[in-house]
């Protein structure tokens, strides 16, 4: 029996579903919303493998700035300092940034970073392993919500500490959207979801797989976020609002990451309020490799 830890939380944590193949091992969560550890308790053993799915810089003081102060916050680089761990392995968690510039010098402590795509980094090319999206392991599609307009909201940090500016950037959008869905986190921002609802939006979960319903819905959002690609790859178009997080963009770079090379995007349209990035039509294989997955181990 190996002894595997699987570190995230949020929206960042994308392991919950794979946890079914791994039942005959010891597998220990971190979730630093709902943890049951602390950093001295994890000392005792010695661990064969731990997966992180979130960003190895983002530490306490990082995420008390731009969200909320969490006690018992573990610091993903405390666990690679203090515990005794045979492999470490990094899983690619957003289609928009694999991996943050300020985070390199962490991969290179990694034994394998494992990617929905096969790509080609100079820093890390005997470490990338193509074992698919992760979030293509369990999809049931939502069929119940189909031909509706949702906003799939970011920077919301930002926006819940800085509500005027939420108000300014996106209340003469309110009631063009029929769902609203936000990241998971430890709490919900209450005057922006009180804001949705009070204006007859309807919340989704925000724990239900966004997959489910990026293909049949016409699809907002206003960061650069992972949602941009996964509804390109959708064959869907995605609307992007012009707003305070996102004036300085410059949307011909941005796109330009290692999903560039699948040529998704066939045409960006930028007017007044709504950066509108359409799809070709391609087909991606992205399906999530179970065996694989595991036989990495």
């Amino acid at each position: 029996m190996k002894n595997i830890i699987f570190f995230g939380y949020g929206s960042e944590n994308l392991l919950e579903p794979v946890k079914k193949l791994f039942l005959n091992e010891n597998l220990i969560e971190i979730n630093n919303f709902n943890s049951n550890y602390n950093l001295n308790s994890l000392k005792d053993k010695t661990y064969d493998v731990i997966v992180f799915s979130s960003h190895l810089n983002l530490n306490s003081f990082l995420y008390a700035y731009h969200y909320e102060k969490i006690k018992n916050f573990i610091d993903p680089l405390d666990l690679l300092k203090e515990l005794k761990i045979k492999k470490k392995i990094y899983l690619i968690h957003d289609l928009s940034e694999f991996y943050l510039n300020d985070e390199i010098y962490h991969l290179d402590l990694m034994d394998l970073i494992l990617s929905p795509i096969d790509y080609d980094d100079p820093l890390f090319m005997k470490k990338i392993f193509n074992v698919g999206w992760i979030k293509n392991f369990d999809i049931s599609l939502a069929t119940s919500i189909t031909g509706k307009r949702i906003f799939f909201m970011s920077d919301i940090g930002f926006y819940e500490k800085n509500f005027e500016i939420f108000i300014k950037d996106f209340a003469s959008f309110v009631g063009k959207f029929d769902y609203f869905k936000l990241p998971k986190m430890n709490n919900l921002p209450i005057k922006i979801k009180n804001f949705f609802i009070d204006n007859g939006v309807r919340e989704i979960n925000s724990n239900e797989n966004v997959n489910n319903y990026l293909e049949q819905n016409d699809i907002y959002t206003n960061g650069l976020s992972s949602i941009i690609f996964e509804t390109l790859l959708k064959k869907n178009k995605i609307n992007v609002i012009k707003s305070a997080t996102n004036e300085f963009i410059n949307w011909d770079n941005v796109l330009k990451n290692p999903l560039s090379k699948l040529k998704l995007v066939k045409n960006i349209s930028i007017n007044k309020n709504i950066i509108q990035i359409s799809p070709n039509d391609i087909d991606v294989d992205l399906n999530f490799k179970k065996e694989k997955f595991k036989s990495l181990f």
